[in-house]
């Protein structure tokens, strides 16, 4: 199958090293006969220099207390956008971490059906709080999640969204999965295939193997990413995407489902957070 077959482009993110899920990828792939293209990932001593600024100072010191993995994985994500933004098709970015479900053969109906004003497409992402039904195809639903869920596993990103995203923060402060959910900062609107679309993380990480930086412990390095999620410019796009009373049902339902689990300890499960019409 040629590129020009499907209706978006595919790319595989994959560091050099990785030749043994390149061939786990590769069979993925196959199976669920999608063309792809793969992008060497970039590594933490080889950021290109017109991004460097994104990510670190003049004098070379980060903006951020991002492990060096995490930038090396932001600035590739960045990269196949702009691959993307300058193809003008829409295009699939995926890490090689992943197991295939078999809704994936059916990613070319899925996008046919989504709403016309979507940025992004997140396909390994599971809704974590309330979500309403946009589009469907067979057993394949988009939703809109009143917080979108973090990852950047698997997503389709149209070309407008790719270089909204990429013009959107002058410096990069956080993951990119962390930037790519604040759909209120960037503009960039985010629908989820539920249910999703891979299982994450089949293999050890290659951030953690590209080493971290021990001056910032987890807690430290996400309360920046965490403090600005529930703040007013939030709450503007919410109400403006769900208005007031979807947004009452959307916070109601959080509040349940968080109450049984304190009462029941019976963990949410991702089609629990789907508010019915």
């Amino acid at each position: 199958m040629s590129d020009r077959a499907q209706p978006f482009d595919a790319w595989l993110i994959n560091l050099d090293r990785d030749s043994g899920r390149l061939a786990h990828m590769r069979a993925e792939l196959a199976a669920a006969g999608i063309a792809w293209r793969r992008f060497a990932a970039l590594t933490p001593d080889a950021i290109p220099p017109a991004l460097r600024p994104a990510f670190f100072d003049e004098a070379g010191a980060p903006h951020a207390p991002l492990r060096p993995g995490e930038i090396a994985c932001y600035a590739s994500h960045l990269s196949v956008m702009a691959l993307i933004a300058e193809s003008g098709r829409p295009g699939l970015v995926m890490e090689d971490d992943l197991r295939l479900a078999p809704g994936f053969a059916e990613l070319a109906r899925l996008l046919a059906a989504a709403p016309a004003d979507w940025g992004f497409l997140r396909l390994s992402n599971a809704p974590k709080t309330a979500c309403r039904e946009v589009a469907r195809d067979g057993t394949l639903a988009l939703v809109e999640c009143w917080r979108v869920p973090n990852n950047a596993g698997a997503y389709l990103v149209n070309p407008a969204a790719a270089r909204r995203f990429i013009a959107a923060y002058p410096r990069r402060l956080r993951p990119i999965d962390e930037d790519m959910r604040r759909v209120w900062e960037h503009g960039c609107v985010s629908y989820v295939a539920l249910p999703r679309l891979t299982e994450l993380n089949i293999f050890e990480s290659s951030i953690d193997a590209a080493g971290a930086r021990g001056d910032a412990p987890a807690r430290r390095r996400f309360e920046a990413a965490r403090r600005r999620l529930g703040g007013e410019p939030a709450w503007r796009w919410q109400l403006r995407r769900w208005g007031l009373a979807g947004a009452a049902r959307a916070m109601g339902r959080g509040i349940a489902l968080s109450l049984r689990k304190r009462v029941s300890g019976r963990r949410a499960r991702p089609e629990d957070y789907l508010l019915r019409r």
